[in-house]
């Protein structure tokens, strides 16, 4: 397989009222994906930013031609805890476990501290 980020993202489909729309950067537009959601700069741009509600156990690819994998970095945060974890192509992964059991898992071509942000701002249970 080729190295960097594999795919393009498709364009992002309307919310719809009951979607779960966190705190995004200034001038990002929200919309759903096929599995989970995601947000772009410029309406029918490719989104820079996806969530979607994480499984327990969180699978992570990796190519050799991408060069050595980073290490997850365990974080403290005030809405529980969270991993991030530093991809190729400059996307970030970012999960998120709150105290009430729910997990989301926010990727990004972002700033960590945004994508952290961004997760830490999806709803509970």
């Amino acid at each position: 397989m080729p190295p960097g980020l594999p795919i393009r993202l498709p364009r992002l489909a309307p919310l719809q009222a009951s979607d779960p729309v966190p705190w995004l950067p200034a001038g990002m537009t929200a919309g759903r994906l096929e599995y989970g959601y995601g947000a772009a700069a410029a309406e029918g741009a490719e989104p820079t930013i996806v969530w979607r509600p994480a499984e327990t156990t969180i699978i992570v690819g990796w190519r050799e031609d991408d060069g050595p994998s980073s290490e997850p970095e365990v974080l403290a945060t005030p809405e529980g805890s969270a991993v991030s974890w530093q991809g190729a192509a400059d996307w970030t992964l970012v999960a998120i476990s709150r105290p009430d059991g729910r997990r989301w898992t926010v990727l990004g071509n972002r700033p960590r501290e945004e994508l952290l942000r961004v997760a830490e701002s999806l709803p509970g249970q």
